[in-house]
């Protein structure tokens, strides 16, 4: 794509591309404790703007939000 220099530009420049980030994040807890969690459903929320997933798990000691 070719842009004009911004001192030629009238408008605002306006890019419609999508983003699609992912990301996980894992906590390592101590057993005792990883019995007692009690995560929040899993949640996915779409609108005309995009969409949200948010998954929680537990394995063992091993707490995983995604």
């Amino acid at each position: 794509m070719e842009f004009e220099s911004p001192t030629e530009r009238y408008s605002d420049l306006r890019i419609n591309y999508p983003i699609y980030i992912m990301d996980t994040i894992s906590y390592e807890i101590d057993v005792d404790t990883a019995l007692d969690i009690k995560l929040p459903e899993n949640i996915s929320i779409e609108s005309r703007f995009g969409h949200y997933r948010g998954n929680y798990s537990v394995e063992k000691n091993i707490v995983t939000i995604a």
